[in-house]
């Protein structure tokens, strides 16, 4: 199994981000007319170690996942509880075992267009586990 889909597979099944998203957690991009709160996530890079007499399997994933909501309250509750979630050391991603995953960073991208404003929390992931 890929690690994006059992990052997927965590976020859908921890009682508290599907309590405020339900199933709204989209690859790459949402679609239009997006109900919010939603979460987005992608694959940003992934880095594999290499020695003398090969490849390890040990490999380093980050992804990007996005809180995305419409008032500050909401979006960083929401990024809360997809931390709590993804930081993981020892356990299971869906059916990927990982060995460690923490939060890399977060940034608040928030967007203002008149009355228009939508609340982002990028968070960058990495997750170390065998191939």
């Amino acid at each position: 199994m890929r690690i994006e889909f059992g990052v997927v597979s965590t976020l859908e099944n921890d009682a508290a981000v599907s309590a405020v998203v339900s199933d709204r957690i989209y690859f790459e991009q949402m679609p239009q007319n997006t109900i919010y709160p939603c979460i987005t996530y992608q694959r940003v890079s992934t880095t594999r170690r290499e020695f003398l007499d090969g490849v390890d399997t040990l490999t380093d994933v980050r992804i990007q996942v996005d809180a995305w909501g419409t008032s500050p309250v909401t979006v960083k509750d929401l990024a809360d509880k997809v931390r709590a979630a993804l930081e993981v050391v020892n356990s299971d991603l869906g059916d990927v075992p990982v060995k460690f995953g923490r939060l890399e960073g977060e940034n608040d991208l928030s967007e203002f267009d008149g009355d228009d404003e939508v609340r982002r929390v990028n968070m960058s992931f990495v997750f170390t586990y065998h191939e």
